[in-house]
């Protein structure tokens, strides 16, 4: 069943506001809570929480439309799957490219090694040296 997003009152003299931009489009997936719109009155803008997690099906109000508060601006439809669906997971970032071959998939492993440094007290200090080989691998 689709819940109503309504108009919110922003004010105790307010009567009315105006959809000044969607956050979210049709079809998009909604957090609880997570912005759907920027609301503007004559007292405050804000932005305008969605009260479910869901997806939101239909926008009912236009960019710069004004409606009275209470009114139904958008519809959510609730629905168990994308509420308790797992966040997706990351995509690659812009530097990571394809592994084709497995020499590509060789990476410096560091490797921690102590040794004297002629500060005079006799301390010893870690250095790190990189050394050819895989992720996982052990020396």
């Amino acid at each position: 069943m689709a819940t109503p997003v309504k108009m919110p009152r922003l004010g105790e003299s307010v009567a009315e506001g105006t959809v000044g931009n969607w956050l979210k489009n049709e079809g998009d997936l909604v957090e609880r809570d997570e912005s759907l719109a920027e609301i503007i009155t004559d007292k405050i803008n804000a932005e305008l929480p969605s009260p479910v997690a869901g997806r939101l099906t239909k926008i009912l109000v236009k960019v710069d439309e004004t409606v009275p508060v209470g009114a139904d601006i958008a519809l959510i439809e609730e629905n168990a799957d994308v509420a308790a669906s797992p966040p997706a997971e990351a995509a690659p970032g812009p530097d990571a490219a394809p592994v084709e071959t497995p020499e590509q998939a060789e990476v410096p492993v560091m490797e921690q090694q102590t040794a004297n440094t002629s500060a005079g007290n006799g301390a010893r200090a870690a250095t790190q040296q990189a050394r050819p080989g895989r992720v996982g691998e052990e020396g």
